[in-house]
């Protein structure tokens, strides 16, 4: 599998990851207390940053890398009078920004898989 399918497949995972906070933000809406939640993107793609390769033993070693742990934090929004910051007009803003970025991902790796498959076509011939 080539980088960009790879990036994309953690492009789906991070979008399907901030649905469900989404929606629990939403669901919360009235609960006192409650404080709006929001993924970090970048959690998701410390992966897909290219690696550096050590070519000598006298360069430095790279981290480990993260996992999706940590992925949800906090948002820091402004409190209403019971305490909860969940905006719904926000929360469904960004549900669709949200829907509309997994939806471009499935597309562009759907039109790779055909090329793919146009390829290995042409080769057989």
């Amino acid at each position: 599998m080539d980088d960009g399918v790879k990036t994309l497949t953690t492009l789906m995972d991070y979008t399907t990851a901030r649905q469900k906070v989404l929606s629990s933000n939403i669901a919360n809406s009235d609960t006192p207390g409650y404080t709006a939640k929001e993924v970090d993107f970048s959690v998701f793609f410390d992966k897909a940053r290219l690696k550096m390769v050590a070519t000598s033993p006298m360069h430095y070693k790279t981290g480990t890398q993260p996992g999706h742990e940590g992925a949800v934090i906090d948002e820091d929004t402004l409190f209403w009078g019971d305490k909860n910051n969940v905006e719904l007009d926000m929360e469904i803003s960004k549900m669709t920004e949200n829907g509309l970025l997994y939806q471009g991902a499935t597309k562009l790796i759907s039109t790779k898989y055909r090329l793919y498959k146009s390829a290995a076509k042409t080769t057989a011939q």
